[in-house]
């Protein structure tokens, strides 16, 4: 299982977390937070890409 990156927006500690059947990232400091998943896996993976993406 990889790790949660930091948040993409502020830099802040994220996690992931299931809430009403549904998993989600979502930072600590700033509270934004991701679509949607079915599996921690995919809500993980897709909070990570972002994160990746914001890199210059």
């Amino acid at each position: 299982m990889s790790e949660v990156k930091k948040c993409p927006f502020c830099g802040g500690k994220s996690r992931v977390h299931l809430y009403l059947g549904k998993w989600y990232a979502r930072c600590n400091k700033c509270k934004s937070y991701s679509a949607p998943y079915d599996t921690e896996e995919q809500a993980r993976e897709a909070w990570n890409r972002r994160a990746d993406h914001d890199q210059p």
